[in-house]
């Protein structure tokens, strides 16, 4: 499984977000902010940044004073549905889903392989929350 980079943005924004709401309980963070913090360009931040708010994962506050910050508990949220909320099913290959696609289907051993491959790597995934990768003080 490779993260898209829409998914890595989304990622970093909730990190940011999380961090943001340690240090300062309540206050919002301008999505300006977040954009230059990574080097995002701010037109596709808005984007992941709607998208998050539609999905309930932040709100989203217009004004003076706006920005978002998280509308959800970062201890509660688990990575591997996160991942796969934002992108899809996690897969090795898309022949572990699929039916009839691949002519070798019948005798090919490596499907198991892979489905059994990404049950551990989403079980893994989800042993972690939001919550765990909420980097300290010292970064960002």
């Amino acid at each position: 499984m490779n993260l898209t980079r829409r998914t890595d943005f989304a990622l970093r924004t909730l990190m940011y977000l999380g961090k943001s709401a340690l240090e300062n309980p309540g206050k919002p963070v301008p999505s300006a902010q977040i954009a230059q913090t990574f080097d995002i360009p701010l037109n596709h931040l808005i984007k992941i940044v709607n998208d998050l708010s539609r999905r309930g994962y932040i709100r989203s506050i217009r004004g003076p004073g706006g920005g978002v910050s998280l509308a959800i508990d970062p201890g509660e949220l688990r990575l591997g549905y996160l991942i796969e909320d934002l992108q899809g099913p996690m897969q090795l290959h898309e022949c572990v889903n699929a039916q009839g696609y691949c002519v070798i289907e019948t005798i090919c051993k490596l499907r198991s392989i892979f489905r059994d491959a990404d049950a551990v790597q989403r079980e893994f995934l989800n042993g972690h929350t939001l919550a765990d990768i909420i980097p300290d003080s010292q970064s960002i």
